[in-house]
């Protein structure tokens, strides 16, 4: 069998913004060009983190989207950080932190749970895809093929379990135990595993040494071309301009690169003279609290919190893009979504990332840019240097089309098509 029609558990979806909203909006897109018509169960947009209007213009017409109520706690402008920060502290005493940590097993958003699990039960579909964060996805999602049998396709954008262990090692010991066995269900349950990199289908390879190497499988994240597409000229400003887009929370500092940049700035006048950090996103304490004792005022340029096609408008004017990856154990193995927009926009990239990492991969497959280690100063310097000085890269125009969603998509409808096909084998 090829193509039908592909139940999408999407949390994050538009007017919903970020990484995972734009992944699943794009697959949403492009999957019917590989004969699959999704259908998609999302949270009404009362429950839209950092929403985006914009985003939610680009959801096509004829697509079937189901909107359903949750009973999960609406976002709030909270950065994700002071979240992780703070996860455990249990100020109102322990028995209020457990409490705390069962309403939120998985994730705080098992509120959505039975809605959207009444809500795709009452589809007709050939295969359901799961995409997490957040995990609450995946337990529809086992749920749902426990009732109904039909194939499943879960997606990890990130890890789960040992990833939840580096950010989160205060969690009890109850819900370490739970935690991983809920991950063993669902990775034994689903027909198919997709990770977003090698390193990840290398890690949970090795971690379910039981099962073939072929259940999980590798659709990386990428960039979506009509979201890139403008016939307007960038504006540029005097100076040279390094931006960073996106939020800095638990995991990514800037310590290391505030320190560097002060570094080339004693020793080259002209670089002091040019130099400008730009900030868009939203910034933890932490991060503040780095950039004020960073003793670059002068330099430093915050600007909150900007919508997709702002955001792309600024890497355009920008004279270079700085990626900071995030350095918690387990999370080299990963690929902040944004670097494939990066890429996309052409400007080069300033990458603080450990030199062994999925981030380090992409860039020297690509060429888009340079990778300094998040723990030596003068690695960062020197990339600094370089781009300052160079102001272009040796991009391979190849290497990033493989990133193209449109492609991308292709691959993910080939895996539905297998998964579908073995499971009409087996009846």
């Amino acid at each position: 069998m090829a193509g039908g029609r592909v139940l999408m558990l999407a949390h994050h979806f538009p007017p919903a913004g970020g990484s995972g909203s734009n992944r699943a909006l794009a697959m949403a897109r492009y999957l019917p060009a590989a004969g699959w018509r999704p259908i998609v169960v999302t949270p009404e947009a009362a429950w839209a983190a950092n929403a985006d209007a914009g985003l939610l213009r680009e959801v096509p017409s004829d697509l079937t989207v189901i909107r359903t109520r949750s009973w999960e706690a609406q976002p709030t402008p909270r950065p994700l950080g002071e979240v992780a920060r703070s996860a455990g502290e249990g100020e109102g005493g322990r028995l209020r932190s457990h409490v705390g940590h069962l309403k939120r097993f998985p994730d705080a958003h098992i509120g959505w749970l039975p809605f959207a699990l009444d809500a795709a039960r009452r589809q007709r579909f050939d295969v359901a895809y799961s995409s997490s964060g957040p995990f609450t996805s995946h337990v529809i999602g086992l749920a749902l093929k426990r009732i109904t049998r039909k194939p499943w396709v879960m997606e990890l954008r990130d890890g789960w379990y040992r990833w939840n262990r580096a950010i989160f090692p205060d969690f009890p010991a109850w819900r370490d135990v739970l935690e991983n066995r809920l991950e063993a269900a669902a990775i034994r349950a689903a027909d198919r595993v997709v990770l977003v990199t090698e390193r990840m289908a290398s890690a949970f390879r090795a971690q379910y040494p039981d099962l073939d190497a072929e259940h999980f499988s590798v659709v990386p994240n990428g960039f979506d071309p009509l979201q890139f597409h403008s016939s307007s000229t960038p504006t540029r400003e005097r100076g040279w301009t390094l931006l960073h887009a996106g939020a800095l929370y638990y995991g990514r500092s800037l310590a290391v690169l505030l320190a560097a940049a002060r570094r080339l700035i004693d020793r080259d006048p002209e670089f002091g003279r040019d130099f400008r950090l730009r900030l868009l996103g939203t910034l933890d304490g932490a991060a503040r609290g780095e950039i004020e004792a960073g003793g670059l005022a002068g330099h430093v340029e915050v600007i909150g919190q900007a919508n997709h096609a702002e955001a792309i408008a600024a890497m355009r004017s920008a004279d270079a893009l700085l990626l900071v990856a995030n350095t918690t154990p387990g999370a080299e193995a990963a690929v902040p979504g944004k670097l494939f927009e990066y890429l996309a926009v052409g400007q080069p990239i300033v990458a603080i990332a450990p030199p062994e990492s999925s981030t380090a991969d992409v860039l020297d497959e690509t060429g888009g840019g340079w990778v300094a280690d998040a723990a030596d100063v003068e690695s960062i310097v020197c990339a600094l240097r370089r781009a300052y000085a160079q102001r272009s890269t040796r991009r391979d125009p190849g290497a990033i089309a493989g990133y193209d969603r449109r492609r991308l998509a292709l691959e993910l409808g080939r895996i539905f098509d297998e998964v579908v096909g073995g499971a009409a084998r087996r009846v």
